[in-house]
């Protein structure tokens, strides 16, 4: 099984759009993750020329994470990340999104299901309009606690495009069990977070993990990875494994380092695929 390798922004120090695209091309990932504070801390390349980067790195996938700012009882720091919506797509298309990653970070627990459905519709729309999926991010501090409140929210909003985002530190925290994947509807996954921790603790399942040191690189903890990216697969084909892992350890490397430990650490993982 060949799988797409991604590299998220996050497992590097603070590095600009343009030299994410050339690490992640140098040591052979074809997707990445992004986040709006590419735009904000560092210039940034015309479209015509970030997408010639991305072309000649072999970045066929292109993530945008963090996207938040129009769900409903969210916390003002989340919405104060970008000036409204049409930031979204103006970094989506200048980039070549395909997913927009969609947390409720920070958001009200006790949100109701058809604020969120409000809310997720017309941005669906949208995102389909502009040729993008949109991926549920569950976490329990949210309204999107687990991938059972995910896949319900999915189902209520109804957009060909909507699905869910399972990232395997969120999915362990909450005692997600390989049969919820292999009994998801064929292509619910929409975006896919690979990362590892030890057995979580009480303190530990009570913290979201981006946070240095919380993370460890994939084939370093106790989680199920090859029987997870399994089931994923057999769910989305094709669908890349962004590895995101938030760690001081990885983020006090240079960013080419850095790189080249995430690729290495995930290959040996991918290797032990049948």
């Amino acid at each position: 099984m060949k799988l797409p390798l991604g590299l998220c922004y996050g497992c590097l120090e603070d590095t600009s759009l343009a030299d994410l695209i050339q690490i992640a091309g140098r040591h052979g990932f074809s997707s990445i993750m992004v986040y709006q504070e590419h735009w904000k801390r560092f210039p940034v390349p015309s479209r015509r020329d970030l997408r010639q980067m991305l072309d000649d790195n072999g970045i066929r996938f292109v993530t945008l994470d963090g996207v938040l700012c129009f769900l409903p009882h969210i916390d003002s720091w989340a919405r104060a990340l970008v000036d409204g919506v049409d930031d979204y797509f103006r970094m989506a298309e200048q980039v070549g999104a395909t997913s927009f990653n969609v947390p409720h970070y920070t958001g009200d627990p006790a949100t109701p299901l058809p604020e969120m459905v409000g809310a997720l519709t017309p941005f669906c729309a949208r995102a389909a309009d502009a040729g993008v999926s949109v991926a549920l991010e569950f976490m329990p501090e949210t309204a999107i606690p687990n991938l059972a409140a995910a896949v319900r929210l999915m189902d209520a909003a109804g957009a060909p495009n909507l699905g869910v985002a399972l990232d395997t530190w969120h999915f362990a925290r909450t005692g997600g069990t390989i049969d919820e994947i292999r009994a998801l509807k064929p292509g619910a996954i929409k975006e896919f977070q690979l990362n590892d921790r030890s057995k979580g603790t009480a303190a530990e399942d009570a913290t979201t993990g981006w946070r240095p040191n919380d993370r460890k690189l994939p084939g370093e903890g106790d989680l199920p990875l090859v029987e997870t990216i399994l089931a994923v697969h057999r769910n989305a084909p094709g669908i890349p494994a962004n590895v995101e892992v938030f760690s001081s350890d990885l983020r006090a490397l240079a960013p080419d380092d850095a790189a080249a430990r995430v690729a290495a650490a995930t290959r040996a993982v991918f290797a032990r695929l049948p």
